[in-house]
Order: C-alpha cells, then structure tokens, then sequence
C-alpha cells in the first residue's frame, strides 16, 4: 500500500473520503489519533465498520461526501478511488474541480490532501470525455 511510505501523526486527524471495504481506514485508524471515514453506500460502510471493530478511534459515516457538512477540520484528507465518479454526485461543469476544493477546504492549515484515482482510463476519467472502444485482434489458429 502506498500510504505506508507516509509518516503519519499519531495524533493526527484524518478524513478518509470512500472507505470502501476500510483497508485504508483500517491502516490509518493503525496510526493516527483519530479516522472518520466516510462511505456511502451501506454495504461497503458495514464493511469498513467490521474490519475497524476494534479500533475506538476511528468512526464510520455512511453518507455521501457532498451531504456532510463537518464540524471541524483534519491534518490528512484522504480521497482514494472517488474523486474519478464526482460527476455523479457533485452538480456543476466540474465536479472534480468543486470536489478538490470542498476536500480542501476541510483541511487544517499545514494539512495534507491525499487523492488517487483509479487509472484504467487515465486522465479521460478527470477530463470527462467519453471512453472508446477499445478492439482487440484475436488470432484464429
């Protein structure tokens, strides 16, 4: 995992946005003094909260990122595989851009904003033009 070449607080505060199945959640919640993550769909949130049971200092929100309006800001704002799909759920002509800017706006001053996205359509996804078909020639023996 990538993040684990970070050095992270322990008494940092992290946002992590898209939980997912809380692997990232589970190592961050490992580290730092306090997690909330944030996931809307139920099922991947229950996921989260199962593999984070025994963590107290980590919170699981089931909810999605642009509904929650939070109570204070975090050193490590954490947006792992989400911000490709802004554009279905953030309104706007750029749903990346506004979404960039909510998530910064949620850090601390000296804060850390950590974004990766899903590659398999490289910077398309970010730019919002349509996929093409990709062909492939299959050899007929």
């Amino acid at each position: 995992m990538a993040y684990q070449s970070l050095t992270i607080p322990a008494n940092a505060a992290v946002l992590e946005i898209g939980s997912g199945s809380g692997a990232i959640t589970r190592y961050f919640g490992e580290c730092a003094g306090s997690v909330l993550a944030v996931e809307g769909s139920p099922r991947r949130a229950a996921m989260t909260r199962l593999r984070t049971r025994d963590l107290h200092n980590v919170s699981v929100l089931c909810a999605t990122f642009e509904r929650v309006r939070f109570a204070r800001r975090f050193d490590i704002v954490v947006c792992n595989g989400v911000l490709e799909y802004a554009s279905l759920f953030m309104p706007g002509d750029d749903p990346a851009g506004r979404m960039l800017e909510m998530l910064s706006e949620l850090l601390n001053p000296t804060g850390t904003l950590l974004v990766a996205i899903e590659n398999k359509f490289g910077l398309r996804v970010l730019q919002q033009r349509p996929r093409r078909a990709h062909r492939r020639r299959v050899r007929r023996s």
